[in-house]
């Protein structure tokens, strides 16, 4: 009778512990982006080594869900979407992107932090080399994000 209580108490504490939402600064459970969920603003963009003027990107939002990530410009036109995947095991968390627009199918990999309400994400270009650091290569790029207080 004691294995029995002991083993429903245990089964009972794993299910309690993988549907808590992660806390705030923590990676989320099971390789999802949680705390990433929200919209932002592009603050800086950085490709093949040099910075974008802003005027490239002023006006744009990012809206992050726990499984998508869709860029729209200034005029809410969706411009890009993709599907991810976290691994939060590593740190800075390791991200994998299959591009759903404009070219569906399109897998780029990358690392992804968040910083209180700032969220980098540096990926690589189609034919570029995955990046290991928070700067820029030939055919790499790198997006600095601010969360919209809504």
């Amino acid at each position: 009778m004691k294995r029995l209580a002991a083993m429903t108490a245990c089964a009972t504490l794993v299910a309690w512990v993988a549907v808590q939402p992660a806390r705030p600064g923590e990676p989320a459970k099971g390789g999802k982006g949680k705390d990433l969920v929200g919209t932002y603003k592009i603050v800086a963009d950085e490709r093949d080594g040099k910075k974008t003027p802003e005027e490239h990107f002023k006006g744009a939002t990012v809206r992050i869900t726990e499984d998508t990530i869709t860029a729209t410009d200034k005029d809410k036109k969706d411009l890009y979407a993709t599907k991810y995947q976290l691994d939060t095991s590593k740190t800075p968390w390791q991200i994998t992107m299959t591009s759903i627009l404009p070219v569906k199918g399109e897998v780029s990999k990358g690392l992804i932090k968040r910083e209180g309400d700032t969220v980098t994400l540096v990926y690589a270009l189609p034919g570029g080399q995955t990046p290991t650091t928070f700067s820029t290569k030939e055919k790499q790029n790198m997006v600095t994000l601010d969360r919209v207080k809504e």
